[in-house]
């Protein structure tokens, strides 16, 4: 032990010892680098995912009608107003159906079909937004969500007469 190699000096195994000592920090760091990106790419990926799944189209019936086929399948949410007439509510099975009709063109019907607590409004001529996914055709939504615009509390009054406004 306490004789050195042939060829081996102090000066060289401490050259060799320093070198060793500079190369373990440069591969720590390069460890915690690569564990940083890492960390860095998952959560990245977690958003993503998570405004995928969250995210949703936001569409009135006729736009749901018109572009409907490339969104079979995946979530939007669709605004109209209920058809009174065809609300079908079933309190054994929690099912809600009815037809809602596109404000600027009612003559665009999109059924809705929902399976949930009826919520209270869901009248004729209310505005309800429905969000879930489209069927085949865009003929109808299933809904997993329902919406029901309140209405306005604030009419203006009507003028009195005496030219005042009051």
């Amino acid at each position: 032990m306490g004789q050195a190699l042939a060829g081996d000096s102090g000066r060289e195994r401490a050259s060799v010892g320093g070198l060793a000592a500079i190369a373990r920090p440069r591969k720590r760091k390069l460890w915690h680098l690569l564990g940083a990106a890492a960390v860095v790419g998952a959560l990245g990926y977690l958003i993503v995912m998570a405004v995928g799944a969250t995210g949703a189209y936001y569409l009135t019936v006729a736009e749901a009608q018109d572009t409907g086929i490339g969104l079979v399948g995946r979530p939007v949410r669709v605004q109209g107003m209920v058809e009174g007439a065809t609300v079908r509510w079933e309190p054994r099975t929690m099912m809600l159906r009815f037809f809602m009709h596109d404000a600027a063109d009612p003559a665009r019907r999109l059924e809705v079909r929902y399976r949930g607590a009826r919520p209270d409004g869901v009248d004729d001529g209310r505005t309800v937004i429905a969000e879930g996914r489209l069927m085949p055709g865009a003929s109808a939504i299933e809904a997993t969500t329902l919406m029901v615009q309140c209405p306005s509390r604030y009419d203006p009054e009507a003028p009195s007469g005496n030219g005042t406004g009051r």
